[in-house]
């Protein structure tokens, strides 16, 4: 589905999954291009990262009204270093899990992810920015590194890198 955003960008969603009472929605591409932390703090979580805020503050306010009024939040759970992070958002990254499977580079994914249908190929996980493939964040912190982030590259496998290197981001949501 096509549509633009309240600052006049062409963007797309697609549905990735469909469940009882919820219908997942994914941007088909990045919407922007951002660093996950504009400084960079250790240990990295989703739940104080820039990119968090950023999706849920001015992303949410350029989406068209009538696209937040349905969407549903979300509780996500993250361990980092023994401790579980809590938070509730309207646009969330994608785990690991979510677009890879389980993996143990980055165990601090919520238990109960699985992997979504719609990305079980390498070319499934691909994003585009600025009309060209680019690599684009997960909200998964790297296991093996206290400062990186999970990412998918631009052929689609995983990666890694540190959390103040900027990226395309593609959110998700629940409606």
């Amino acid at each position: 589905i096509r549509f633009h955003l309240r600052s006049g960008t062409e963007a797309a969603i697609m549905v990735e999954k469909v469940e009882p009472g919820r219908v997942w929605i994914g941007f088909v591409d990045g919407v922007a291009e951002r660093p996950m932390y504009n400084r960079l703090e250790r240990p990295v979580s989703w739940k104080e990262s820039d990119a968090r805020k950023w999706c849920n503050t001015d992303l949410v306010q350029d989406l068209p009204e009538e696209l937040v009024a349905i969407i549903t939040p979300r509780t996500i759970r993250q361990t980092i270093k023994g401790e579980e992070l809590v938070t509730t958002d309207l646009l969330w990254l994608h785990s690991v899990t979510e677009l890879f499977g389980r993996k143990s580079w980055a165990d601090g994914d919520d238990p109960t992810e699985e992997q979504l249908p719609v990305y079980k190929t390498e070319r499934d996980r691909v994003k585009m920015w600025n009309g060209q493939t680019w690599p684009h964040y997960t909200r998964s912190a790297y296991s093996g590194n206290g400062s990186s982030f999970c990412l998918v590259n631009t052929d689609g496998t995983p990666d890694y890198r540190n959390a103040d290197r900027s990226r395309a981001l593609a959110p998700g949501f629940w409606i």
